[in-house]
């Protein structure tokens, strides 16, 4: 078991394996765990952290702020964890590059290291399955119960590369004929991104694929529906195009030049889904 773990995704969880050791509970303490875990393994100048998390004027109260968040912050971890996990110098913080530490965005960022480049279509069962392990893993949006300005951008990162990954997964799951698990990839898309017709395209054809036209032409009609109620525009001509072609059952060879199954499939992905 790792000396500390912690998830980012979604709501902050974070364990400690002592047993004096704990999550911080004083906000700004909280706060600056969350910093140092997602920029792990690098010194982070004390100046860069007083400009981050606070926004108070006077100079002298926030150095004095910041020490009393890493006291509260080692108190809460305890004498041992602290000792290991965390390193405090006169002008920079960090958490150690070499300790046992479990961290989901960590993971997450590995995996998606190891499928850029790789479209969908292109994935075998074993980066499949690293990619659903991933998507298991974005339990939310990055810090997704804090207001923290200073992650708005790796946030919008997270959220972004868990999309592709979903892409990748739908693309994977098309060109091996799991339809019903690449519409529930599909599904999750649109969870977090109601609107992107993209995805509702792919589910029209894989609703279709499967055998199942009703399903695709209602996914038309969600489509529309959404497009019209988040962005007041109107469906593109390609996915007007995907509705007559399913219309009159027309609908074109499966993507990437692959051939499409005289009897529409569905199956069990190799991974759980």
């Amino acid at each position: 078991m790792p000396m500390l773990s912690a998830r980012l995704l979604g709501s902050l969880d974070v364990n400690a394996a002592a047993a004096d050791g704990e999550s911080p509970t004083a906000q700004k303490a909280r706060e600056l765990l969350c910093y140092l875990l997602l920029h792990h393994g690098r010194p982070i100048r004390r100046e860069l952290l007083l400009s981050y998390l606070w926004t108070d004027a006077d100079p002298g109260r926030c150095r004095k702020s910041l020490r009393q968040a890493l006291w509260q912050l080692q108190t809460a971890l305890g004498e041992h964890i602290s000792a290991a996990v965390l390193e405090v110098a006169s002008q920079t913080v960090m958490i150690r590059d070499t300790a046992e530490l479990w961290l989901d965005v960590a993971d997450f960022q590995s995996t998606a290291d190891n499928l850029r480049g790789i479209p969908g279509h292109q994935l075998g069962p074993v980066e499949a399955a690293l990619a659903d392990q991933a998507v298991r893993l974005y339990h939310g949006d990055l810090l997704g119960d804090f207001v923290f300005d200073w992650c708005l951008i790796e946030r919008e990162w997270f959220k972004s590369t868990f999309l592709t990954i979903l892409d990748k997964l739908m693309s994977y799951c098309e060109t091996n004929h799991y339809y019903d698990c690449g519409v529930e990839y599909g599904e999750l898309i649109l969870r977090h991104d109601r609107a992107r017709e993209y995805t509702h395209r792919r589910l029209m054809r894989l609703h279709h694929l499967r055998g199942d036209r009703t399903s695709a032409l209602r996914q038309y009609i969600r489509c529309s529906e959404a497009l019209s109620e988040e962005l007041e525009l109107r469906p593109e001509a390609a996915t007007l195009r995907l509705r007559e072609q399913i219309h009159r059952d027309d609908l074109p060879d499966a993507e990437h030049g692959l051939p499409r199954p005289i009897r529409p499939q569905s199956g069990a992905l190799a991974v759980s889904t």
